[in-house]
């Protein structure tokens, strides 16, 4: 019997987290792209778990079995009918991205995820009736939930993805949910066959083992802290790479994989071992920020997985340790399942509304950081207290760092401040205080942690910081120039004189090669009609002469703001005074093309979250979208500058199958001087034939590309950053 429950609840699992990635690759194009969209998701998936865990806490509470098992068998049945998921015919209108995107994911998947997300705790009620020797702990059985979230996620992007279509993925899953509705119904006739004859009601023994409302919030605590962790890490990777199912599952797989190890009985470590790794971890991802450090990628990457790591597991190991009898046992998962919305209600909504930058993962690292180190102290010490004493660390040793380093503008530079404030905190770690547990730690990471997060904006001179739901974007000052960065990537920069603000610098340098497309676009000094997928700063207007036609194709309308405010750059406000007509449009610019009837004499691809990677713009059925806009004798201009992969061999053979030709330039040129800033670059021109191309090519600097014919291309149904070369 114990078997038929354990697979049941694995195969539930397996589903939940298999739609997941499903449901949010549906929509990913529509929105960009963005990494946003995988934490709102995973906030309005998180939010169906807690009312598919108060459905069965209502329904084991309120019914008998026999009524249970009837209830609930005709829930399952009329899911069926909501089957295949996919995006609705009608999209909604009128409606911010945030509120879109939970309006289609509540059409398209809320119904299936709500009766999947039932399944553990009401199996793990009902498998507490019976008369199996292991019912009075079922906890054992929430090992095999998170063991089954964690093969579901694995499954998608090497087994799913690979081999299905969108269409194919929602059959596969329909036929799961199917064999599921067969699996829950057996257990529960199996629940019904073998149950308890004179057992007490579940209320009855409810009542008798009451729950503490402090008890309850550090069960909400626990749950919360880690799952906006989870979030967190999710975002930092992928604003850096890319927004695709592998990176979002990676963190979530280990979030995952942290529940199943902490609810296993057989695993025995505590979370108090477990904290001090989290601690020395989640330095290790506050020095790789406040040195800014990019590189090795695997290094970056995993310094973050392994805060994630620690961090979680510790967290979840003393949930498993605080953990009620089997009479709580839905309420238990109740609390932590709300615990867990918090956070992903916390990453999602309430950051991008509160903080100008990326401050929620800190916050959760601290929180993290403070949660664990009671659970190494003396049990005698209410957990509460340690919070006190924490935060009270926190606060001495930023009054230190105040008195030692005076106002922020007054600081030294970042490796002094580094060193100053690592000496603080190991000299607070090492305080012989009595009965303090490793409270003092905490405040030295919790410290280090907000500080290191802090310096970099004060040390830049940020003269504005915006926040929208597409990124974090920060306008400052930096010798003589003005500059816009998303995330931790430059987007672009203008000088502050007057007599050099219509000069592009940067990436967009008149030697470099987006200086020989527009030279070879604009032969015999005709005019222009530009589209340009991506605004930034604006600096492609420099370009512009009277007469010319721009249209700008932007996700975010927090950045035409920026770009077009008369006291931060001024690219667009001085090419509409030449005469140019410069238009922006709000939305996905691969949408914006596709429903535009105009065609171009010159595209300009050029639209990256940070650095990371727009994959639904650079898919086969996007070029074949580019194709058909771009005029006979016009150029497509690819920019594909990118910290860690080569996105040009993807582009050279995406174009190869939509007959366009390429030519490539690498610009390693980078000058400094005051009047030529100039960064390197990685440029692509395609176009109908070679002949446009020819002016290009006869520069030493081009090449002709040639594709590779066995190399797969991205598609709108499959993508992997595997098939593009890394650096």
């Amino acid at each position: 019997m114990i078997r038929i429950f354990g697979a049941a609840i694995f195969f539930s699992a397996a589903l939940l987290f298999l739609i997941q990635p499903m449901a949010a690759k549906l929509v990913l194009p529509i929105l960009g792209g963005t990494p946003s969209v995988w934490n709102t998701a995973m906030a309005f998936f998180q939010t169906m778990l807690i009312l598919g865990y108060l459905y069965s806490h209502l329904l084991t509470r309120k019914l008998p079995l026999t009524a249970q098992f009837g209830v609930h068998a005709a829930v399952l049945a009329c899911v069926v009918l909501t089957l295949p998921i996919g995006l609705p015919r009608v999209l909604y209108s009128g409606l911010t991205p945030t509120g879109w995107l939970l309006a289609t994911l509540v059409v398209i998947a809320g119904l299936p995820y709500f009766a999947v997300a039932t399944t553990g705790p009401l199996l793990q009620s009902w498998f507490g009736a019976t008369t199996d020797p292991r019912a009075k702990d079922p906890y054992f059985l929430y090992a095999a939930s998170n063991a089954g979230s964690f093969v579901g996620l694995l499954c998608f992007p090497f087994v799913i993805e690979p081999n299905f279509a969108l269409d194919g993925q929602a059959e596969v899953w329909t036929v799961g949910y199917c064999i599921l509705v067969a699996m829950v119904l057996l257990s529960g006739l199996l629940t019904l066959r073998n149950r308890r004859p004179t057992e007490k009601t579940a209320a009855e023994e409810a009542r008798a083992e009451p729950v503490t409302i402090g008890k309850g919030l550090l069960w909400i605590a626990l749950a919360a802290a880690p799952s906006s962790m989870s979030l967190g890490a999710t975002a930092a990777i992928t604003m850096d790479v890319a927004a695709i199912p592998l990176l979002w599952i990676l963190p979530l797989s280990i979030y995952l994989l942290t529940y199943t190890l902490a609810f296993s009985s057989r695993f025995k470590l505590s979370s108090g071992k477990a904290g001090w790794f989290a601690i020395v971890a989640v330095l290790a991802v506050a020095i790789n920020d406040i040195a800014s450090l990019k590189f090795p990628l695997l290094w970056i990457v995993g310094a973050h997985m392994a805060a994630l790591a620690g961090c979680a597991y510790a967290c979840h190991r003393r949930l498993y340790e605080t953990r009620p009898g089997v009479s709580r046992l839905t309420e238990f998962y109740l609390l932590a399942a709300v615990g867990g919305a918090i956070g992903g209600v916390f990453n999602a909504i309430v950051a991008p509304s509160v903080f100008r930058s990326f401050a929620e993962y800190p916050i959760s690292m601290a929180l993290c950081v403070i949660l664990i180190a009671p659970s190494a102290a003396s049990l005698r010490i209410r957990w509460w207290k340690h919070v006190v004493m924490t935060m009270l660390g926190a606060g001495i040793i930023f009054g230190a760092g105040m008195l030692m380093l005076g106002p922020f503008e007054e600081w030294a530079s970042v490796p002094v401040f580094a060193g100053v404030m690592g000496t603080l905190c190991l000299m607070l770690a090492l305080l012989p205080v009595r009965g303090g547990g490793n409270y003092r730690v905490a405040a030295a990471v919790l410290t280090a942690i907000f500080f290191t997060h802090a310096v970099r904006e004060w040390q830049r001179g940020v003269v504005f910081g915006g926040r929208s739901f597409f990124g974090v974007y920060a306008v400052y000052k930096s010798d003589s120039r003005l500059r816009i960065s998303h995330g931790s990537t430059l987007h672009g920069e203008q000088f502050l004189a007057p007599e050099l603000q219509d000069v592009p610098i940067s990436y967009y340098h008149r030697l470099g090669p987006l200086g020989d497309i527009f030279a070879a676009a604009r032969a015999e000094d005709r005019q222009l009609r530009i589209a340009a997928v991506g605004l930034g700063a604006g600096t492609i207007a420099a370009y512009t002469v009277k007469g010319d036609e721009l249209t700008f194709f932007e996700i975010d309308p927090l950045v035409r703001s920026i770009a077009e405010h008369p006291q931060l750059f001024t690219f667009i406000g001085r090419a509409r005074e030449r005469g140019v007509k410069v238009e922006t449009i709000i939305g996905d610019g691969r949408i914006g093309l596709n429903v535009t009837d105009k065609q171009f004499d010159l595209i300009i691809l050029d639209a990256f979250s940070s650095d990371s990677v727009p994959i639904h713009l650079l898919t086969l059925e996007a070029f074949e979208t580019y194709r058909e806009r771009l005029s006979p004798n016009g150029i497509l201009a690819v920019h594909t500058s990118n910290r860690y992969f080569e996105l040009s061999a993807m582009v050279v053979n995406v174009a190869a199958r939509v007959d366009l030709a390429c030519a490539f330039r690498l610009d390693r040129m980078a000058q400094t001087d005051a009047s030529a800033v100039r960064k390197q670059s990685t440029w692509l021109a395609l176009a109908h034939n070679k002949d446009v191309l020819r002016p290009l090519l006869q520069r030493p600097e081009w090449f002709a590309t040639k594709p590779d014919p066995k190399q797969r291309v991205w598609t709108d149904s499959y993508s992997s950053i595997f098939d593009v070369p890394w650096r």
